[in-house]
């Protein structure tokens, strides 16, 4: 059986820009999940890694920065310091 994933020279699986999209549109039309649920479950995960290791589980007054260039998306711009501010950080 072969791999439907490409690898990277370092064997690294990935999906390409057409599967992304196949994944996309079966997520919204065999799943029923919105683009906004999707968005919002991937902000919460990410705000799991500064949560859970810069801020040691304990956000209460602790500050967060978020530095993210032109390719980051809206869940790094909007819902990772929404969330994080959520969880007590400032």
């Amino acid at each position: 059986m072969s791999n439907v994933f490409p690898e990277t020279p370092a064997g690294i699986p990935y999906i390409t820009t057409e599967q992304m999209r196949e994944v996309d549109r079966a997520i919204i039309d065999d799943y029923y999940i919105t683009l906004l649920q999707m968005m919002e479950n991937a902000g919460r995960n990410l705000a799991e890694v500064p949560i859970s290791i810069v801020l040691t589980d304990k956000p209460d007054g602790k500050s967060v920065a978020v530095a993210a260039g032109p390719g980051v998306t809206v869940v790094a711009h909007s819902w990772l310091p929404g969330i994080c501010t959520t969880e007590g950080a400032e």
